[in-house]
């Protein structure tokens, strides 16, 4: 019975010697050499090449690589290694030979010893004579020969390699995805390769079989479609040949994950393109996308074979011509001077294959078609050349029928050839589509197109303009856009509320000028003339209009134009010390309704501000763009200011915005909040709220930018935060303790990926060496008690050993060490109370769907990339656009 498999055990307080750890060495190195030898026969693995020297050298060099000896261990050269042979005699052969060899390095620093601390693994490259029978006079199977190097006098003559012995695998089943073959390839049993076989002999180019070499190859999306039979030999409808030609209708294979194209769904079809599979194809109809030619059977099918093949082309050049002759499926004959080509071509044997039209071959070529050939098809994968390219085609002809060609030539030989044809597409390059001809066009269903003037007429076989209809409507479903003059007139009937020129229209431009006042109905023009004297445009004294039927008083609107608008403008010049005011709104009632003094309103447009009201002011000693003053005399609520943004619209909105610029003393507030009150309720300077189902809110944002010293945020006070605080870096900040008035002091945050509880201290052991130190009686509560951990620190001058131990509750732990010494301890927890089980957040994340934007950066100027890239540079430059702006306006 063979020795069991041992490895180590380990436990705590376990007490290892230098056996322990050979023998954890030893298991590991033997398992990888039992592997070793076990599956691979002794050989080079990998590299270990010695090329061919320049001409006159005297040496050789080993390249870098792998190899197993016959006990498994591993051979492994890292770099070039010249080996020198001047000082063999001259014309004597010298084998190359690479070992295994071990040693004992690195001496021990430790003072007393004089062992070494490692063992170095070192290929050993030998050079050996031949024996008396010229072979290689060692155990090839220990030293593995690398080459026999012949010479000539004291130069390198050649390098034979014949005696080079790869590792191979021990007997047994093999599998693999790729595999290169540098020498002899023996198989004792089956050999099945699911893909190309691709080989040559050096001589005659021949590869001769005594058995059978199966296989099988899918081009690139072309996949196995299982409603098609395996072979079908008929012939494909439509398709003609010229010359020894034999067409046949070879491999199950369609486009993608198509299905059959029937005129009814079947019923495994996949949904979409994205779900289909090999068994539930998509099913794109009978025509997939319209009616093209053939395409090997995709578009409409082959008369015998609905569902597509890949057409196989067999034959030689033995008669005069050889050409396949394409159906190109077009309703009547039309001209082109161009026409795309797409397809799947495999030349298995032959030199090449052309394309063109029929008129334009010659000495077996297409004077402008394309010709690939098969070493393009030996380069692609699996053999399958994607052709996908424009062939120019004489004016003079008609693509239709069978117009366009495909012309083989065969091996050297004997003239064979066997090509594989999928998925063709042809189509006129302008249209990629069938195209009917011009006579077929002149006049069908109504429609005439004439054939000299180019006029269509519907309805008339004699059109005279370029587009005429007659007797009938024309419906436009979309927009009429003339840049030439209309002439006509509007029939008598009712217009609606229709845009007519989308406000353009002036007085100027309807019926000549001639509509004027006398137009407008009675009502309307008595009251304009009550207010207004026909006279003029201007009233000179009070113009007071009464309302007392809840209509507006008085109303002004202004309509047109390019310059400003202005439904109503009013100016007051004080010229005295008397107040004055351009307008002055005053509501008076005691009616519950709500009263405005002012009411601004701006609706409609999709460009530009609106100001629902627009103050400014300057001049005199202070400024009052807006002053508000609220009086509450109950106990409701009183804003001095209230202000409300709404829609449904993405812009940005601004409760309240406020700015202070300009002047270089003094200090500016954007928004100042003051709150003071002699109660014992609260009390806000400022207070912000944010809320939404989506995006990232911010109840206060504040951003800083220019020289100097810049403060996001500032605080004179205590701050406190409930939730959690999110920095870049952090510090405390104080006067320096011994120079306060000079100088200052910081130190920064001790940063974790744990929310750590720190509890330190000292305390001296007793005469049995031992202590007790309590923790806080919240300890438990608060941390992971059971992770918590001690680090202990022995003081004094001579170090040591120290220990501890927690008690089961972890309300204390107990130190062991030297009797009557001090230790200094530190106790580090993870919080697990309520709070921040609520408040924790991952220690990393992924960029995106709330967590900031992917691709952008929190500190771009930290990473050495512009502020661009910063998550908020898009806010910040948006609201100092918006600034340019009201800087503008102001």
């Amino acid at each position: 019975m063979a020795n069991p498999v041992k490895r180590l055990h380990y436990f705590d307080q376990q007490f290892l010697r230098e056996q322990d750890f050979i023998d954890e060495q030893n298991y590991h190195i033997q398992r990888q050499r039992d592997h070793n030898r076990l599956l691979h026969t002794p050989g080079i693995a990998q590299g270990l090449e010695i090329r061919d020297p320049p001409s006159g050298s005297t040496s050789v060099t080993v390249n870098p690589g792998i190899a197993y000896d016959h006990q498994g261990r591993e051979i492994v050269l890292g770099n070039n290694q010249g080996i020198n042979l001047e000082s063999f005699a001259d014309n004597q052969s010298v084998y190359l030979a690479i070992t295994y060899t071990e040693e004992e390095t690195d001496p021990s620093s430790q003072a007393g010893i004089t062992a070494n601390t490692r063992w170095t693994e070192a290929p050993a490259i030998e050079t050996l004579l031949p024996n008396a029978s010229g072979q290689f006079p060692e155990d090839p199977e220990e030293k593995i020969i690398l080459a026999k190097v012949n010479r000539n006098g004291n130069q390198i003559a050649t390098i034979d390699r014949t005696e080079r012995r790869g590792a191979g695998v021990v007997g047994g089943d093999f599998v693999t995805n790729n595999l290169a073959v540098g020498g002899n390839l023996r198989v004792s049993g089956d050999l099945e390769v699911q893909g190309d076989i691709i080989a040559s002999d050096k001589d005659n180019g021949k590869i001769q079989t005594t058995g059978m070499i199966r296989g099988a190859s899918l081009p690139p999306n072309l996949i196995r479609n299982s409603y098609m039979n395996i072979l079908d030999g008929d012939k494909p409808a439509g398709y003609n040949v010229g010359g020894k030609v034999t067409l046949e209708a070879a491999h199950p294979f369609t486009k993608g994950f198509e299905g059959p194209y029937l005129g009814t769904k079947p019923a495994n079809a996949a949904d979409s393109v994205d779900d289909a599979t090999e068994e539930n194809p998509y099913w794109f109809g009978r025509f997939n996308q319209g009616a093209r030619i053939k395409r090997g059977g995709l578009a409409n099918g082959w008369s015998t074979f609905p569902d597509g093949k890949i057409l196989k082309i067999t034959g030689d050049n033995s008669e005069q011509h050889t050409m396949i002759f394409f159906p190109f499926e077009s309703q009547g004959n039309f001209f082109t001077k161009k026409v795309h080509l797409k397809a799947w071509l495999k030349i298995s044997s032959g030199t090449q294959v052309g394309f063109g039209e029929v008129a334009g071959w010659s000495n077996g070529q297409p004077n402008n078609g394309l010709i690939i050939t098969k070493e393009q098809s030996d380069n692609a994968p699996d053999g399958w050349y994607r052709v996908d390219g424009v062939i120019s085609t004489s004016e003079i002809t008609r693509l239709g029928g069978q117009s366009f060609s495909m012309g083989i030539t065969g091996d050297e030989t004997d003239g064979s050839f066997e090509v594989y044809l999928a998925l063709p597409y042809l189509a006129n390059l302008d249209y990629d589509t069938w195209l009917p001809s011009v006579s077929d066009m002149l006049s069908r269903n109504g429609l005439t197109v004439h054939p000299s003037s180019g006029n269509v007429g519907i309805g008339t076989t004699d059109p005279t303009e370029k587009l005429e209809v007659a007797r009938g409507n024309v419906r436009i479903g979309g927009n009429l856009n003339v840049t030439g003059t209309i002439t006509g007139k509007l029939s008598n009937g009712i217009v609606g509320n229709t845009q007519l020129a989308n406000n353009s229209v002036t007085n100027a431009k309807i019926a000549n000028n001639s509509i004027n006042k006398s137009k407008f109905d009675t009502p309307t023009r008595n009251q304009f003339d009550a207010a207004i004297p026909n006279t003029g445009g201007s009233i000179t004294g009070n113009l007071t209009v009464n309302s007392s039927n809840g209509v507006r008083a008085i109303q002004g609107t202004a309509l047109g134009g390019t310059g400003d608008l202005y439904a109503g403008y009013f100016s007051a010049t004080n010229t005295g010390n008397q107040q004055g005011f351009g307008v002055f709104g005053q509501v008076i009632g005691d009616g519950n309704g709500n009263k405005y003094g002012l009411f601004g309103n701006v609706i409609g447009g999709t460009t530009g501000s609106r100001y629902g009201v627009y103050g400014k002011a300057s001049g005199g000693v202070t400024q009052y763009g807006g002053f508000f003053n609220a009086v509450n005399s109950n106990n409701g609520t009183a804003y001095g200011v209230w202000s409300s943004v709404e829609g449904n619209e993405n812009g940005n909105k601004y409760g309240l915005y406020g700015r202070a610029i300009g002047g270089t003393t003094g200090s500016r507030y954007g928004v100042y909040g003051y709150a003071n009150a002699n109660g014992t309720n609260s009390k806000y300077g400022v207070r912000g709220y944010a809320g939404g189902n989506e995006g990232t809110k911010y109840a206060v944002y504040g951003s800083t930018g220019g020289s100097g010293t810049n403060y996001a945020g500032y605080f004179s006070g205590d701050v406190r935060v409930t939730g959690t605080l999110t920095k870049g870096g952090g510090s405390f900040l104080i006067d320096h303790p011994l120079e306060p008035f000079n100088k200052t002091l910081r130190h920064n945050f001790v940063e974790s990926p744990e929310d750590l509880c720190l509890y330190r201290g000292k305390v001296k052991l007793n005469a049995e060496g031992s202590a007790t130190v309590k923790m806080p009686d919240y300890f438990a509560a608060l941390t992971k008690e059971e992770e918590a951990t001690v680090n202990l620190t022995p003081i004094g001058k001579k170090p040591f050993l120290v220990s501890y131990q927690w008690s089961l509750d972890y309300t204390e732990f107990e130190l062991f060490g030297q009797a009557n010494a001090e230790v200094a301890y530190l106790v580090l927890a993870n919080r697990d109370d309520p709070a921040i089980h609520q408040f924790r957040k991952p220690v990393e994340e992924e960029k995106g769907n709330g967590n900031f934007e992917q691709g952008k950066l929190l500190y771009p100027e930290a990473y050495s990339y512009p502020k661009e890239m910063g998550v908020d540079y898009l806010a910040e430059e948006l609201v100092a656009a918006e600034e340019c702006q009201l800087n503008v306006v102001g």
